[in-house]
């Protein structure tokens, strides 16, 4: 469409100029709009194009592993890529180790090792890797767009990502690794070595200031409460300075929840660093001391606590503080087990926790726990414990995080009559008495040797063993009376007696018993036949002496 020139607008009135100007502004926009469908579809065509491709070279590459092509086999494109690139997928594709979704670092170190000989290309990596990825990494790797998945190293960083393999999850794995009982004392310093390796390549440090950056930010990091931690970590602080400037703005920023000498830095329970781990039983009298020195003494003797004085204890300032009281656990086992039936003899393997089990062997039973928010179900040994309010789980049978971490710790006082404040997390419980999601206070150590779960009062109430019910609580309001008197009421009537004595009365009957007692012992201490008492006079004697009485003379004629 043609534009009129001005000489030619001049003959218009102003409303056909109006239309001309509207007409030639939609035409513009309907030019502009198919000039980007244009491009639109031509793009679209090619991704097509690009994907096709990407498909049928897919397809080949498994037909090669599979064997059923040879790989000199050319039924594709492949001489014009030879001829382009010079690489040669088929021969190369031989040389690519297997992904291993239990050590992916290992893997890339060996890929990476292989196309550094052979000079593979950006591109010609990410091929070989989209041939053998599998699991979670072909997942994420087919989520990425198509100009992230052409670069090796945004690839390798996802599909590590994906895995966890970031620093922290090196840190926890080279601070936390333990020797198996299958592994040699090489192969264990062999894995510390590879674990530190790997977390200071993570970390980047690449000189002996990096390495004392990252040992002094880690033990900072222990010394600080846990959420100032978890704050740091969030903010990838890269150094101490750092560190303590973010851990600055958080306390200024929940200054509410800091108070000045509440001990929130030294509080062994605010702690959460690899050197705050729960200690076992027999080394808790150890620890204290070097808590004294790290304290500088601090006992409250409120709560009996190392850390604080009583005036900052957080049981007494909590408003809550009068509203809780300690649960009872009535856990008691034997330190060393007894066996009545079992003589041990040199050379057996028998687990000592079965002969401990052995008395609880009626309320024990198997059973499953797992994570809130999904995951592997791990059996545990059960032990319902009518004594215990509360229900308790071993530390170590869940990877506990702190998303099943309710917040709360509940009070609870056991035979020693000292009070621990022990944490709740949620976990989901299987077992014959109780099913579903539950709260259980988390323990580094149970009593009972093999005994992974205490199962109290709390979850299944009076249920005891499965497929008994409770016993009925029966109330009348009107009492219960028998007219039968109670066979113990005939064996011990003075026991059960008709109404109510009292002391005086009680006092009066105990004297008249005591007198009647002396007396007849009196009796029986005298008492003699009469027949062994000898008569002055005879018989005839006595009845000649009744009838010259004169008394008896007027009675004989009446009952004669």
């Amino acid at each position: 469409m043609a534009v009129p020139s001005p000489a030619a607008m001049s003959g218009l009135t102003f409303d056909q100029q109006k239309e001309l100007i509207i007409l030639q502004a939609k035409l513009k926009t309907d030019q502009e709009q198919l000039r980007l469908d244009s491009e639109y579809a031509i793009e679209k065509m090619k991704q097509q194009t690009e994907l096709a491709k990407l498909q049928v070279e897919q397809n080949r590459l498994d037909l090669i592993g599979d064997g059923k092509i040879s790989a000199a086999a050319q039924v594709f494109s492949e001489p014009a890529e030879r001829s382009a690139g010079g690489f040669d997928i088929s021969g190369n594709l031989r040389l690519v180790p297997k992904f291993s979704e239990r050590d992916p670092e290992a893997f890339f170190a060996m890929f990476e090792r292989v196309a550094d000989v052979r000079k593979w290309p950006d591109s010609a990596r990410t091929l070989m890797l989209q041939r053998v990825l599998t699991g979670r990494a072909q997942e994420v790797f087919s989520a990425m767009n198509a100009a992230d998945g052409q670069e090796y190293a945004r690839v390798k960083a996802v599909v590590l990502k994906s895995y966890e393999l970031v620093p922290e999850a090196y840190r926890q794995r080279f601070r936390f690794w333990k020797k198996h009982d299958g592994q040699s004392h090489l192969e264990f310093a062999r894995d510390l070595t590879t674990s530190f390796n790997r977390w200071c390549n993570a970390s980047e440090v690449e000189d002996f200031e990096g390495l004392q950056d990252l040992m002094i930010l880690e033990q900072f990091r222990d010394s600080v409460p846990a959420r100032v931690a978890t704050y740091i970590s969030e903010q990838k602080a890269r150094n101490a300075a750092d560190a303590a400037a973010l851990a600055d703005d958080f306390v200024l920023t929940h200054r509410g929840e800091f108070r000045a000498g509440g001990g929130n830095y030294v509080a062994a329970s605010e702690s959460h660093g690899r050197f705050n781990k729960p200690l076992p039983v027999d080394s808790r009298a150890n620890a204290n001391n070097s808590r004294d020195v790290r304290d500088s003494g601090k006992v409250c003797h409120h709560c009996n606590k190392w850390g604080h004085w009583k005036k900052d204890c957080f049981l007494l300032n909590s408003p809550k503080a009068g509203h809780w009281e300690p649960k009872g656990v009535a856990t008691a086992a034997p330190v060393r087990p007894v066996s009545t039936c079992v003589t041990p003899t040199f050379g057996s393997n028998e687990d000592t926790s079965v002969v401990a089990l052995s008395s609880y062997r009626p309320f024990i039973m198997q059973g499953t726990v797992s994570l809130v928010q999904g995951g592997e179900e791990v059996p545990v040994t059960i032990l319902r414990d009518t004594g215990a309010f509360d229900s308790f789980i071993q530390a170590g049978v869940l990877p506990l995080t702190n998303v099943s971490d309710t917040g709360d710790k509940v009070p609870i006082r056991g035979i020693d009559m000292n009070i621990l404040l022990v944490p709740l997390h949620n976990v989901v419980l299987k077992c014959e008495l109780f099913q579903g999601e539950a709260k259980l206070a988390v323990r580094p150590a149970l009593p009972i040797p093999g005994v992974t779960l205490i199962l109290g009062n709390d979850l299944v109430g009076a249920k005891v063993w499965a497929g008994v019910p409770p016993p009925p609580a029966v109330v009348t309001s009107v009492p219960l009376v028998t007219e039968e008197a109670d066979e113990c009421e005939h064996d011990f009537p003075e026991v059960f007696t008709a109404c109510a004595v009292t002391r005086a009365m009680a006092k009066l009957k105990e004297k008249s018993h005591l007198n009647d007692s002396s007396k007849t012992k009196a009796s029986e201490k005298f008492s003699l036949p009469l027949s062994d008492f000898p008569l002055s006079i005879t018989r005839s004697d006595l009845v000649a002496e009744q009838q010259a009485d004169a008394y008896l003379k007027e009675i004989f004629p009446l009952v004669r």
